[in-house]
């Protein structure tokens, strides 16, 4: 059990950092209250997007920036959800480079 304050081993309550850092990437959409990546350009945080939460001062990385507390279908309808809830599997470092240009 790694605790209830994970800031040390998960990025949790971690602001996302302003447009002038190159190392990460823009998202590219918003609306209030969340930005988020936008896969498909439907305008709308889907499950299987990364979205960062406006604290008020900010825009922050929280737990459902990455996982979706509901679980994520790993193959479409019918399928199994995946046991860490993860929005975007991690196969080839894919959540990180959501956010992350590395």
């Amino acid at each position: 059990m790694i605790g209830t304050d994970l800031r040390n081993d998960h990025p949790v309550g971690v602001s996302y950092p302003p447009v002038t850092n190159t190392d990460f990437k823009r998202p590219t959409a918003t609306r209030t209250g969340v930005s988020w990546f936008d896969n498909d350009g439907d305008q709308t945080p889907d499950t299987t997007e990364v979205r960062l939460y406006d604290s008020g001062e900010g825009y922050m990385v929280e737990c459902a920036s990455c996982h979706d507390p509901h679980g994520v279908p790993s193959a479409g309808r019918g399928s199994q959800f995946t046991p860490t809830f993860l929005r975007v599997s991690n196969s080839g470092s894919d959540l990180c480079l959501t956010c992350h240009t590395k």
